[in-house]
């Protein structure tokens, strides 16, 4: 079940980058084009678009879409410093969140799978060390 729903989720996502051909959308000529009109938008529905463009740079994020940098630039250019520096804060960690979540729920079994041996003395250095063994390994 969980499978299937993070599964329909990433495919939803994937789906409506091309259907919406955000690609060509999120580009830094586009944006300035349209910069007059976003910042209207953005002046009468200040939380709505700052929800809006949270959640598609938590999106981008999850789906390790190359934007990052445009989409935190965008971010400070509509919402301001402080605005900008905390929806880029929550969004990159809601979509950090979702592809942690992804990769245990989707792709665990795969990577179990092709890496057992890995994984068996990953699995034995977290049993023996714990969190020391985990921060070496993020390191």
């Amino acid at each position: 079940m969980k499978k299937g729903i993070f599964a329909l989720l990433i495919a939803a996502l994937i789906a409506a980058w091309f259907l919406l051909d955000l690609g060509e959308a999120l580009t830094l000529e586009n944006f300035l084009a349209r910069k007059a009109a976003i910042d209207n938008y953005v002046a009468e529905h200040f939380f709505s678009s700052l929800l809006i463009f949270a959640a598609i740079y938590a999106a981008s994020f999850a789906l390790a879409l190359p934007v990052g940098a445009l989409l935190t630039l965008a971010g400070g250019a509509l919402f301001g410093l402080v605005w900008g520096t905390i929806a880029v804060s929550f969004a990159s960690s809601a979509g950090s969140l979702l592809a942690f979540l992804a990769a245990r729920y989707l792709l665990r079994d795969w990577v179990v799978q092709r890496f057992a041996k890995r994984m068996r003395s990953i699995d034995e250095g977290v049993a023996r060390d714990g969190a020391f063994y985990l921060f070496t390994l993020r390191l």
